[in-house]
């Protein structure tokens, strides 16, 4: 239901509600069908301040040790240590978006087992860019024809735990079970007076 149409049903004159959509762009509103996206929003926005923020401080750090240390040899390796981790946590860093997206994606897709589904990817040929996951798509689409059990379906919607009842009991109309139990008891019994 669009929100206009939310508006009228409320009572609201259709003029009113025109009113109301034109003017949200303007005051900052709007809408999404995302549950909770300003707390996502907030959280990744937060993350992304804090990853710059670490990036500016150990990027001003090399800067002062190279002007202040360029006759010093030992401080001059430093800086080309504290170089050679920021590249590394930038990498790390790089991994880790392209591990959790490809996680996030495999979860859309329904892989039965991330961890399965993944470790059958070609990670060399997937590369997360803003637009999204490229490389990743085909390679779970050949794995949806090669492997199809490796992902949920329609029918594992209605049955999601995969188990199926079984009864136990006389279907037959054989001996019930307190017959059964009586032959236990004479075989028993038969077994004990031989032994006397």
């Amino acid at each position: 239901m669009e929100f206009k149409e939310f508006l009228t049903k409320q009572g609201v004159t259709e003029e009113q509600a025109n009113k109301i959509v034109s003017g949200m762009p303007e005051n900052k509103f709007y809408l999404t069908n995302e549950e909770k996206l300003d707390e996502r929003y907030a959280k990744l926005k937060q993350q992304k301040e804090d990853l710059q923020n670490d990036l500016n401080a150990a990027n001003a750090l090399v800067d002062n040790l190279k002007k202040s240390n360029k006759s010093n040899e030992e401080l001059q390796q430093q800086v080309e240590d504290y170089k050679t981790q920021i590249e590394s946590l930038n990498n790390q860093r790089a991994e880790d978006r392209k591990n959790n997206a490809i996680e996030l994606a495999l979860k859309d897709a329904k892989a039965r087992n991330t961890k399965a589904v993944k470790s059958l990817l070609d990670l060399d040929k997937i590369e997360v860019t803003d637009e999204g996951i490229k490389g990743l798509n085909e390679q779970l689409e050949s794995f949806r024809e090669s492997d199809a059990y490796l992902f949920e379906t329609e029918k594992d919607g209605n049955n999601s735990s995969g188990k199926q009842a079984t009864f136990v009991g006389n279907a037959s109309g054989g001996n019930s079970p307190a017959d059964v139990t009586q032959q236990m008891i004479n075989a028993f019994t038969a077994d004990l007076s031989k032994t006397n």
